[in-house]
């Protein structure tokens, strides 16, 4: 019998990735829990950013790293006034967006495009 030694501060991959369906939601849950914010600006229609779900947000690395925050996904397959009026606040320009808020509400990242795993993880490690 073989043992493989186990790291200790190695945290256990989430099952899955919980999106807030709303930024008041988000930023509240945010506020509450002390911790810091990712939001995805997406559509049904946009094709980077379904690669995306798949490649970044799917990778294993990434979830463990986003168990350390709050996550909330913009739909932005109807542009209603209230998407509208969300996208102009935090800059999404473009699809996709992904919106980085430290613990103090405070914009730490944002990156107006398709982003890799490796891109994202560097841009969210450091914030707090």
């Amino acid at each position: 019998m073989f043992m493989v030694p186990v790291s200790k501060s190695a945290k256990p991959l989430p099952a899955t990735i919980t999106w807030a369906k709303d930024e008041g939601t988000a930023l509240g849950l945010a506020a509450s829990q002390g911790k810091p914010l990712i939001l995805d600006f997406s559509a049904d229609w946009c094709q980077p950013c379904k690669e995306m779900e798949v490649k970044v947000f799917g990778n294993e690395e990434v979830r463990r790293e986003l168990s350390r925050f709050v996550l909330g996904r913009i739909d932005c397959t109807e542009d209603d006034d209230v998407v509208v009026a969300v996208k102009k606040k935090y800059g999404a320009d473009t699809l996709p967006t992904v919106v980085v808020l430290g613990s103090d509400g405070k914009l730490a990242r944002r990156w107006n495009k398709e982003i890799t795993a490796d891109e994202l993880l560097d841009g969210i490690r450091p914030v707090r």
